[in-house]
């Protein structure tokens, strides 16, 4: 009779031929993350944790540390740029 090979699981895969060489792999913000483990029980538990991490909010994306720039500040700068630039060669063209 053949083996029962064990289900698969999402975000765990083997790597080369050697048991105890599992990756796993997950996303978070859009950004794959792989790291290995060694058995597949240990695979499980971490690949449950990161998830669960990612989840609550543990590891926090780069941009939701810092202050965000309002929209009205952000056109009023715009604004003054163009003004500043093209003002310049307006007034020299009409020239």
């Amino acid at each position: 009779m053949p083996r029962r090979s064990s289900a698969k699981v999402t975000g765990v895969c083997g790597e080369g031929s050697g048991l105890g060489n599992l990756v796993i792999r997950y996303r978070e913000n859009g950004a794959l993350h792989r790291e290995k483990v060694g058995r597949k029980s240990d695979a499980l538990a971490l690949y449950q944790k990161r998830k669960s991490e990612i989840r609550a909010g543990a590891k926090l994306p780069e941009n939701m540390r810092r202050a965000s720039i309002r929209f009205g500040q952000l056109a009023e700068d715009i604004r003054a740029t163009a003004k500043c630039t093209t003002g310049a060669r307006a007034t020299s063209n009409r020239a």
